[in-house]
């Protein structure tokens, strides 16, 4: 097992508390790759959340409507070599082979891995440009979170024994604080009592869910069949109403909205999930 030296423990140390502490998932993502490239540089990368790391490992049918509100979040990637990869190339993946239910908290490979894969020899040129490649998937107990992929280019070092070992110390800790995000988003997502707290009207509500599927002005003004100017107004009045003074500090507010939300349906769920438990055995 490689020897990590303290400053490498101090660096692990500091990612984990600064994931901890971030609110929102596009920027819990955007963290942990900024992060990992302290410890593991790389030249580009991707994170994939849960949603769309699921629907794909169990289905290559379904339909990936969740792309468009869960994005990727790429480092020097083009978006439309993700965009391919969300349509195309995933099936070619090995990420996507793994039997999910060997999986605890994470599994850490490299392209060398698959290296007398036939399929993986087209995707790893097709897809990756010969690049090395490490990829990190996450679990829980319930079922696969997401994945990450950090990429060098061909002429680089490729990844090492040591960087394997970093990422597996790391996981659980990644995953643990990515599936609050997942339970996030699994919750019912009407927001009907954030709109009742703050006096939000209904057309306001329908901005902010917009800006929390990452869209600009412009998109949301057509996602709604609205105007730039009126998205700009129900956007002023938002922040007049919740006190908050831009984006970041709405998109905060809008996922402790869900969170509290997200507790209460996953203590809800498990509640039936116990009810449920108990007639079948009162039953036998």
């Amino acid at each position: 097992m490689p020897m990590l030296t303290e400053t490498e423990w101090l660096v692990m140390n500091d990612l984990i508390l600064k994931a901890n502490s971030i609110e929102t998932d596009p920027e819990f993502r955007k963290t942990i790759l900024e992060q990992l490239r302290i410890l593991i540089p790389y030249e580009s990368a991707a994170f994939f959340f849960a949603d769309l790391a699921k629907q794909l490992s169990f289905s290559k049918d379904i339909s990936l409507d969740a792309t468009k509100k869960i994005p990727p979040v790429g480092v020097n990637i083009p978006k439309r070599v993700i965009e391919q990869y969300v349509d195309d190339d995933y099936v070619y993946d090995p990420a996507f082979v793994i039997p999910t239910d060997v999986a605890r908290a994470g599994i850490v490979f490299r392209e060398s891995d698959f290296a007398e894969e036939p399929h993986f020899a087209d995707f790893q040129k097709k897809q990756m440009g010969g690049r090395h490649s490490i990829t990190c998937m996450l679990f829980t107990d319930e079922g696969h979170l997401g994945s990450f992929n950090l990429n060098r280019l061909g002429s680089d070092e490729p990844f090492s024994e040591r960087d394997v070992h970093i990422l597996r110390i790391l996981a659980p800790h990644i995953a643990n604080r990515l599936n609050h995000f997942h339970l996030v988003f699994s919750a019912p997502e009407d927001n009907g009592h954030l709109a009742e707290e703050f006096h939000l009207s209904e057309r306001e509500l329908d901005v902010v869910h917009c800006i929390a599927d990452g869209m600009d002005n412009s998109q949301t003004a057509e996602k709604l069949c609205i105007t730039i100017g009126t998205v700009k107004r129900h956007l002023n009045s938002v922040f007049e109403k919740t006190g908050v003074e831009s984006r970041t500090q709405l998109l905060a507010l809008y996922y402790k909205s869900r969170e509290k939300k997200a507790m209460s349906f996953a203590h809800a769920m498990s509640y039936d999930s116990y009810s449920k438990a108990n007639r079948e055995r009162s039953q036998v």
